[in-house]
């Protein structure tokens, strides 16, 4: 067996490391020596197999001041704590059911919610989140690409939103007249808008990766799927 990496799970390249024998391996690798983003699956060279799962990761460095984040990947816990665990002090807002929560981030000591209580508030797919840093701080999300029908609702009115799938956000957005949506320019510390008017967005296609986060505005309540279809000649590995 050997291991393929992707930056942009289309076009992939076999890694100069050793194939693996049969069996359970682990290890990491990174072909780029810091890569912005990775994906990587096995390859069975004999028969001409995949790996039916994907892994990947996404480095990115949140400024000082506000950013917005989303995680595009499957992870077995998706609480602050697991996802950013390195921080300096910052803050944390998610939109809940009565509005924005806060959750703050002491350093050397993890998340609390507002009531000072271990956070409970998870980033999973298709939820973004606004983050404070005083300072330049970087940060690595790693997970699993997922490998069937990914479902979001997204409720009317204004949402904290992210991708439902490492890749071009609005590649299966299933926008409708009138949707707005609020891009956050994170080294200038504000917001360029987008409308959704007669089929196309207004004045140009926002372009956003993955773990970008954004408000997204919607007049009535909407499914969100992605379906991530298998090629036939992929195993479990």
């Amino acid at each position: 067996y050997g291991v393929e990496y992707s930056s942009n799970l289309t076009d992939w390249v076999l890694a100069s490391t050793p194939s693996m024998d049969t069996g359970t391996n682990q290890g990491s690798l990174d072909p780029t020596g810091g890569a912005g983003r990775r994906y990587y699956r096995v390859k069975d060279e004999e028969a001409g197999l995949y790996s039916q799962n994907i892994l990947g990761f996404v480095r990115q460095a949140l400024l000082p001041g506000y950013n917005l984040l989303a995680n595009p990947f499957e992870v077995a816990d998706s609480r602050l704590d697991a996802l950013l665990p390195n921080l300096t002090n910052g803050l944390c807002y998610t939109v809940g059911g009565a509005g924005l929560l806060t959750d703050t981030f002491i350093e050397g000591s993890g998340w609390y919610d507002e009531n000072f209580l271990p956070s409970l508030t998870t980033l999973p797919p298709g939820q973004g989140a606004i983050l404070y840093v005083p300072e330049l701080t970087p940060i690595l999300l790693v997970g699993e690409v997922p490998t069937a029908t990914y479902h979001y609702t997204k409720s009317a009115g204004a949402v904290l939103a992210g991708a439902v799938y490492p890749g071009t956000f609005l590649s299966d957005y299933p926008a409708a007249q009138g949707d707005e949506l609020f891009l956050w320019n994170a080294p200038g510390q504000f917001y360029t808008a987008f409308s959704y008017l007669d089929g196309v967005w207004d004045p140009s296609v926002p372009e956003l990766t993955g773990e970008t986060g954004v408000w997204l505005k919607t007049g009535v309540p909407r499914n969100w799927n992605h379906a991530v279809v298998a090629a036939s000649n992929t195993i479990p590995v």
